[in-house]
């Protein structure tokens, strides 16, 4: 839609991961914010699929995030983090680097048309 989110992988000293926000919860306060043990000095692929009705997220082959969106609020926290719209990637108090980053529109053979609750 027109509201943007954050995709939150490593926060709270380097473990949460979830969307921040929805309804005006960080992903520390709602259904998608998870513990993930993050290695040092490793890479991940991490993949994010946004349509209209769902954020699903993955680390490697496992889903971190599978939550639906639709009728919900999506917005980004207040303040700093709302300059990196559409589009940002940060870190916070660390470090981090980016390799292999790709973007493209889903084709319509991977869109759910019937998402499952």
């Amino acid at each position: 839609g027109e509201s943007n989110a954050t995709l939150v992988l490593g926060g709270w000293g380097g473990a949460l991961v979830g969307i921040s926000s929805l309804d005006d919860f960080d992903a520390s306060e709602n259904d998608t914010g998870d513990v993930y043990a993050f290695e040092e000095n490793r890479w991940y692929d991490v993949r994010l699929r946004v349509t209209k009705a769902k954020m699903e997220a993955w680390i490697g082959d496992k889903k971190i995030i599978d939550c639906d969106v639709e009728g919900r609020k999506v917005s980004m926290r207040p303040g700093e983090v709302e300059m990196s719209a559409p589009l940002g990637i940060c870190t916070y108090a660390t470090s981090g680097v980016i390799r292999n980053f790709r973007i493209r529109k889903l084709t319509l053979d991977e869109i759910p048309t019937n998402p499952q609750p």
